[in-house]
């Protein structure tokens, strides 16, 4: 039990050593990251309307 409380104000104080960042540097990096995904999330729906395409076409055509 004493482990774990050491562990726990060692914790205690690792966290206390931590620059968190301000409000304006965390509001920044969320909307980066927001935007990053918004645009992985164009980019995968293209790939899969295209590939759902190609594979429609490809079967449709009796080619496989």
């Amino acid at each position: 039990m004493n482990k774990i409380a050491q562990f726990l104000s060692e914790v205690r104080l690792e966290f206390s050593r931590v620059e968190w960042p301000s409000i304006p540097e965390w509001l920044g990096a969320t909307r980066v990251v927001l935007f990053v995904v918004f645009l992985f999330t164009i980019y995968f729906a293209f790939v899969d309307r295209s590939l759902i395409f190609l594979v429609k076409t490809i079967f449709s055509r009796g080619l496989l």
